[in-house]
Order: structure tokens, then sequence, then C-alpha cells
């Protein structure tokens, strides 16, 4: 964009150049003082003046053109001259079309450095998330380590395949698990159709059928709950229940702290049960929870799901997709997770925070 530098401006013409709100500003280029202004208000502030433009010159800066002029002829002069009605709508028309522009400048600054702090407070979150799971993953061997010690100083041995035994049938015997498989670093518990009650309406909620994965070396909070089913964009979108995100994290911090103990303890059975009682007990006091009507009711038998609903992701869509192993669940899931952070970001809406 072009700039007009003119030269030999009195104090008194700026003074009445800024009761017409011509925008201009003072500069002092290769050697002159004078004034700056872009084309619109230049053309403007010479007819107010009673000048008119005989020459352009180039100045040091690229961009800034020196203008020379000088008094408008007689006939020009009266022609020149505007009138009050073109004062006043050539003011509002420049006003409106400057405040637009560095409105949207400001607007542009202030979301440039709102988006680099968002950005820089997320990179320290998942930062301080990496620090915590280690930690954790180490207070989890600790832990079992001083079970171990206890146990032997007990007359206990290292291995006790009766226990293991017994801790894996009460596993299979939990109400609700329909199939366990177990993989090196993890146990996925698949579980049958999973219900939530809603004490606002008294209406019964499908959530769906989960398989829910114990992350044995204590990573990632232990725990992650995948949905075989649905996914529902709830309170956040695309959520596996309630109060689960995307990812199969937790929304909540409560159970959290549980569930690494039971895992410290290898106490599976007892784990399992807690989480499957996570995702049907509901809390609609909870912001998240308070998004179980978004969750379809059950339908009646032989009847096949309706689909329409905006806010369902059918899962059964793909015929793979219950069959898939946990890994390609957590997979999937963070793909899902990074498409939707990524329309947020295009959208300014949040989706799950960095925890």
């Amino acid at each position: 964009m072009k700039h007009y530098f003119l030269t030999g401006v009195s104090a008194a013409q700026k003074a009445s150049l800024n009761e017409q709100m011509v925008v201009l500003t003072d500069m002092h280029i290769d050697g002159q003082d004078g004034i700056m202004l872009d084309e619109e208000n230049k053309n403007f502030a010479l007819k107010f003046l009673g000048m008119s433009e005989k020459s352009q010159k180039a100045t040091t800066y690229a961009g800034i053109i020196l203008v020379v002029y000088g008094k408008a002829e007689a006939g020009e002069a009266d022609q020149a001259k505007p009138n009050a009605v073109e004062v006043k709508r050539r003011t509002l028309a420049a006003l409106d079309a400057d405040h637009e522009r560095y409105r949207q400048l400001y607007m542009a600054a202030c979301s440039s450095r709102i988006n680099e702090l968002i950005a820089q407070n997320r990179q320290e979150l998942i930062t301080r998330r990496l620090t915590i799971e280690q930690t954790q993953k180490a207070l989890i061997r600790e832990l079992r380590a001083l079970r171990l010690t206890e146990g032997r100083s007990c007359g206990m041995g290292v291995i006790d395949r009766e226990v293991f035994l017994s801790e894996f049938e009460a596993l299979v015997s939990v109400p609700r698990v329909k199939d366990i498989r177990v993989e090196d670093g993890s146990i996925s518990v698949y579980t049958e159709m999973l219900f939530a009650d809603d004490p606002r309406s008294g209406k019964r909620h499908e959530l769906g059928e989960f398989v829910i994965q114990f992350l044995t070396d204590g990573q990632a909070d232990c725990v992650r709950w995948y949905n075989l089913t649905r996914r529902v964009n709830a309170g956040r979108d695309v959520q596996q229940a309630p109060h689960v995100y995307n990812s199969g994290r937790s929304c909540l911090h409560m159970i959290k702290d549980s569930l690494v103990d039971l895992v410290s303890e290898m106490q599976f059975a007892v784990a399992a049960q807690l989480a499957i009682d996570f995702i049907e007990q509901v809390d609609v006091e909870e912001p998240d929870g308070a998004q179980l009507d978004k969750w379809p009711e059950p339908i009646s038998a032989g009847l096949a799901a309706d689909k329409s609903e905006p806010n369902l992701i059918d899962v059964d869509a793909d015929p793979d997709k219950s069959e898939q192993a946990p890994d390609e669940l957590i997979a999937n899931a963070a793909t899902s997770q990074q498409a939707a952070a990524g329309q947020a970001e295009a959208t300014g809406n949040s989706t799950e925070p960095a925890q």
C-alpha cells in the first residue's frame, strides 16, 4: 500500500485537517518535516487546503512518495473545495474504513498472542503429564517391590500361581464382563452392553459395549476406556462415555488414584468392577455427566438403531472396529483426537484439554 508525504504543512493547517478527522502521521524524511497520509486522505487534504497535486517524487523509503503540490487555480480551487456534505460523508466513510482495518489488525494481533500462549501452555501440560506418568510407573514398581518383600518376609513365594489363577478367575467372573484378552503390558476387559440411568428424567441410556484396557506398567493413568458401539458428541466432541474423552482418558481425577492403587497391587478384578461402575454411575451434576441425555435410550428388541441422530458416531458402521486390538484402538483414538483438535483450533472451539 502506497503512502504520500506532504511537506510545508503548517501547524494551523494540520489542526484543521485533524478537525476534519483526516488520518495523518508526522514524519521526517530526507531532511524534511511533513505529514504522511494514504491516498484517500491525501486527496481530501489537498482539496480541503485548496491545493492541487503537481507531481510526485520518490523518497529513500520504498512505498512512500513525496507529493509536490501548489495552490489550485481559481476555477480548480472552487471545484476542489469540498462542501460540508462531502466532508461529512468522506469523514464517516474514512473513519469506518480505518476503524475496520485497525480493528482487524488488532484482533489478528491479539488472536496470534493468545494462540501462542495456548500452544506454550499445552506443551507445558504435555511435558508435565509425561513426567507424572514416568513417576507413576516408578511408583508402581516400588509398590510392587515393597509388597513382594512383605510377602517373602511372611514366607510367601515371589510368584504364587494359585493367587494369580484365583485373581484371573475373579476377573472373568466380574458382572458384565464377557471376555478377557491378555497381552504384553496390558489386560483388556471386554464388557457387555453398559447402561446409565438419568435421575433427572428417570430414563435409561444405552452407552455401549466397551473394552477397558489396564496398562500393567502404570503408564497413562493405568486405564483406558474405548466404546466399541458408538461415540457421542456430547459436552465435548467425540466422547467414549459421559466421563471419558475420545483418547480413552477419564475426565474425572477421583477415579484415577483408586485404579492406580489397584493396578499396583494387581487386583484387576476389583479394578474392572470399579471401571465398569464408573461408566454406568454417571454424575449428572458434573458438566460432562450433565450431557448424559445425548446418549440414546435402549432400542426395542428387533429394531435397528436410529443412525440419524446428529450427535451419534456409529462404530458398527466399520465391521472391523469391534475386533480391533487395544493398540489399534489407541492409535485410532489418538488420530481422531488430533483431527478434532485441528478442527477446534480452526473454529475456535475447545475439545479435550491437555492433561
